[in-house]
């Protein structure tokens, strides 16, 4: 997994903001806000690098979890456990049969209230895929959750699904993206 800093992207980003006002001959005071507005208000439509990292992130990391491959949802969620272990003194007889569950806690950082699960005081923290894609959900206010049954198609409830403010349905291996 590619995992760029942030001060690169906003560098790249500056980068290209003073590239387009040389290419478009507008001052060097001109700000980069019409770079990014969207088309329908009369900018470039352009998304920060930073923003898309993440929203990638997002996407890649639900990808995981909800792949038709069994083998990429098993290694998405044994990372998740390995991490919620470096993180979180886990009371392994408490939590059996219940990794769904502490993949959605984790992800949502909702795992340390869990009275079987307390933090640990220092965290033996590694960088991964996941810890971005916890601090992102946090960040943009979204939260994994379990998708109810429909009864219309027939589908059960699914486990670790997301749904985005600005789509009134939950997103599929389509609409993620």
């Amino acid at each position: 997994h590619l995992r760029p800093f942030q001060q690169q992207l906003e560098g790249f980003d500056r980068h290209l903001a003073r590239g387009l006002r040389h290419l478009l001959q507008l001052p060097n005071n001109a700000t980069a806000e019409c770079f990014y507005a969207p088309v329908s208000r009369g900018g470039l439509g352009l998304l920060p690098l930073t923003e898309l990292h993440a929203a990638l992130q997002v996407a890649h990391g639900w990808q995981m979890l909800n792949s038709k491959d069994p083998a990429v949802r098993r290694i998405a969620r044994v990372q998740l456990r390995q991490i919620a272990d470096a993180r979180h003194r886990i009371d392994s007889r408490a939590w059996e049969g219940r990794d769904e569950e502490l993949c959605e806690l984790l992800l949502n950082s909702q795992l340390g209230t869990s009275p079987d699960a307390p933090p640990k005081r220092r965290n033996g923290d590694i960088g991964s895929l996941w810890v971005d894609v916890q601090r992102h959900l946090r960040t943009l206010g979204l939260k994994l959750a379990t998708a109810p049954a429909c009864t219309d198609t027939g589908s059960e409830a699914a486990t670790l699904q997301l749904r985005v403010p600005h789509h009134d349905k939950w997103l599929d291996h389509r609409t993620v993206l």
